[in-house]
């Protein structure tokens, strides 16, 4: 029986950041940590840089803190968050 070959977590991120790139219709942002790329970088840097905050990453890479890469995602998910309060605040009346 042959041993499975497993990546290391540094190459599975390499790979989804490939697989992104190939799959996305977004504009992707790149880490400027690490390089990857991502819809949002946000979260990335907190969990895997250790920053306390996406605004400390900013900061420290002198970024503006309402500045988006993304403003076609960050519509699309606005809307989406509308329509979700929408529906809740419809719920009561239906």
């Amino acid at each position: 029986m042959s041993k499975k070959k497993y990546l290391t977590a540094e190459a599975q991120r390499a790979y989804n950041s490939k697989k992104r790139v190939m799959e996305s219709d977004e504009p992707l942002v790149k880490c400027l940590e690490c390089g990857l790329m991502f819809i949002r970088v946000g979260s990335h840097v907190v969990q895997v840089h250790g920053y306390e905050s996406a605004l400390e990453y900013r900061r420290e890479h002198g970024l503006m803190a309402r500045e988006t890469r993304t403003a076609g995602y960050a519509a699309k998910m606005r809307e989406k968050a509308r329509n979700y309060d929408n529906l809740e605040n419809g719920a009561s009346t239906r």
